[in-house]
């Protein structure tokens, strides 16, 4: 989670252009316990699809913008601009060795490698439970 941001935000509703909003704002956190699709193991994949245009052919038009918010701020949960946390972890990383680079979009790799629990929110007391031992 973001405390402070390096950089603002994009506008995430395109100026009350529905063409120019990302679309994940459509898929809201379900209320009482539901999980949030967007930062939900299980989901990611779907989420992953959906934001980058496989799901409905359509790309995200904040894609890039969510990506380069995302890796600036060290987002380290969820899905963001259509990559999982390890590819955006990959990115820092070569960041680090040239601050210059520029973020840009790249396929997500096929399969999650060794994901870690910091990944992904928690999903149930029981996996907290498991980290705590």
């Amino acid at each position: 989670m973001v405390l402070k941001p390096r950089i603002p935000a994009p506008d995430w509703f395109g100026g009350g252009n529905e063409a120019k909003a990302a679309k994940c704002i459509k898929f809201r956190a379900p209320r009482r316990g539901g999980k949030d699709p967007w930062f939900d193991r299980k989901q990611a994949d779907d989420c992953v699809e959906f934001c980058n245009g496989d799901a409905d052919g359509r790309v995200c038009p904040l894609r890039h913008a969510c990506l380069e918010w995302a890796v600036i701020n060290n987002e380290a949960t969820g899905i963001w601009g259509g990559m999982h946390p390890h590819d955006r972890r990959n990115i820092r990383f070569a960041r680090k060795e040239d601050p210059y680079l520029e973020i840009t979009w790249h396929p997500p790799t096929p399969k999650i490698p060794d994901l870690d629990e910091d990944d992904f929110l928690l999903e149930d007391d029981e996996d907290e439970d498991e980290l705590l031992v």
